[in-house]
């Protein structure tokens, strides 16, 4: 049905109409909306509308229903996301591997998390995505984002991921949200720290502890900063 609406509008106008889907907003999803009709999606609309191809290369994901645009990256996020992922290459267990910015999906998301630790091979996601259940740590590295990336805590706790780090590169610590809890059929984390220099993170990977420090995911501070 969504697929035939869309193409109801002609294929010259496939792109204005997808980008008039996407729910532009900095420090949270709502109640900040743009002052033009939108619809939130459903994740199985959201997947067909990606399958579709109906929105380019457009960097986006699907947020509580809303479909957002994904912040600019730039190379210092870059070069740590691919820090984080040689760092977790090393130390993960068989069984676990690091998945970089692809999907992971929920109830009513589908954030695509820098760096997500998941279980199992790639192999067994040939054919769908991971959901909460299947990962260890979802992490977001933020240069500007942090506000939008605290927010995203909510959403990885209803989606029952065990752990959430936030590598803050602008003050130089990890947000570790964990400590799952169901308050009222409600999951959140009941637990929030900030961890700074060689203080360790903590990863637990069925029943195996492993760790690094804060430093190690950290880029090194530029020179007279």
């Amino acid at each position: 049905m969504l697929l035939r609406t869309i193409e109801a509008v002609g294929l010259e106008h496939k792109r204005v109409f997808a980008m008039s889907l996407l729910v532009s907003t900095d420090t949270s999803l709502e109640p900040l909306m743009p002052p033009y009709p939108v619809q939130r999606f459903t994740v199985e609309q959201y997947l067909e509308i990606a399958a579709a191809e109906v929105l380019g290369d457009e960097r986006v994901e699907l947020l509580e229903g809303w479909i957002v645009p994904k912040m600019v990256r730039n190379s210092l996020h870059d070069g740590t996301v691919d820090l984080i992922e040689q760092l977790l290459h090393k130390l993960l267990a068989d069984g676990w591997y690091a998945r970089s910015q692809k999907a992971l999906v929920s109830e009513d998301s589908v954030p695509e998390p820098d760096v997500a630790i998941v279980r199992g091979t790639p192999r067994d996601y040939f054919s769908k995505h991971p959901q909460g259940s299947d990962v260890a740590v979802a992490i977001e590295v933020a240069v500007s984002s942090i506000n939008r990336d605290r927010r995203k805590a909510s959403i990885y706790a209803r989606a029952g991921v065990a752990a959430y780090w936030i590598v803050n590169l602008q003050d130089r610590c990890v947000e570790v949200f964990d400590s799952l809890l169901s308050n009222d059929g409600k999951a959140q984390y009941s637990r929030q720290r900030v961890l700074k220099d060689e203080e360790r993170l903590e990863i637990t990977l069925d029943g195996r502890e492993c760790s690094l420090t804060c430093n190690q995911v950290l880029p090194e501070p530029v020179s007279g900063s």
